[in-house]
């Protein structure tokens, strides 16, 4: 019974200790990049932290650009130094959104071409703030930059969720219905025609560098 008693103290320490750090502030420079959505970040205590970028996606290791987009997020971020605003806890790393210069890294990585909107992450994010998300994917989408320079390339989540189901994917659920994704499609069709100037340009299909562009 003190054992079990133990067990759960241990349980809902961890779960007090995730709540408040996932609330959490930190401030420091960027040391290394993992890969297009991860990075570590020395602390002004010296500590260092593993940081995920939440709310997009990124080619699989086995997908084209993988290194592109890995290279990006390093030119963008790599000694600076960074806001990270933690969201959630992992057991070997934290998610949530770093800030360089006012400028949300998430959506400038979205406006680059860099990564897609993990459309699976929506219901967990502020509706405005998920409708800007898309907003600056779709003129990605439309100037054919970067993930969007290949044709039929997709997240991997995407190809593996061939029906509006649940099922598992590698080590991920894929829980997102196609409907989502056919929403988003609308988005960009609505937002062709609101700028025209977007459904007509035949930009680069590159990722560009610019910190600070409109997002």
């Amino acid at each position: 019974m003190r054992s079990l008693k133990f067990i759960f103290f241990v349980i809902f320490t961890f779960v007090l200790a995730s709540n408040a750090l996932s609330q959490q502030v930190f401030h420091g420079v960027v040391i290394d990049v993992i890969d297009g959505k991860t990075a570590v970040i020395k602390l002004r205590t010296q500590s260092k932290i593993r940081a995920e970028l939440e709310y997009i996606e990124i080619p699989e290791p086995e997908q084209q650009l993988r290194q592109t987009v890995k290279a990006h997020l390093a030119k963008l971020l790599l000694g600076q130094e960074i806001e990270f605003v933690a969201k959630s806890v992992m057991p070997t790393h934290l998610i949530g959104r770093i800030y360089l210069k006012n400028v949300d890294i998430g959506q400038q990585m979205l406006r680059d071409g860099a990564a897609w909107y993990a459309i699976a992450e929506k219901a967990r994010q502020d509706t405005t703030e998920s409708e800007n998300y898309q907003i600056v994917e779709a003129q990605a989408k439309l100037e054919k930059r970067g993930v969007w320079g290949i044709e039929n390339f997709k997240p991997k989540q995407d190809r593996c969720t061939a029906v509006p189901v649940r099922k598992w994917c590698g080590v991920r659920q894929a829980t997102t219905p196609l409907g989502k994704r056919a929403r988003a499609d609308r988005l960009w069709a609505a937002l062709r025609e609101e700028i025209p100037s977007l459904g007509s340009s035949q930009g680069p299909p590159m990722i560009h560098a610019n910190i600070g562009a409109p997002v």
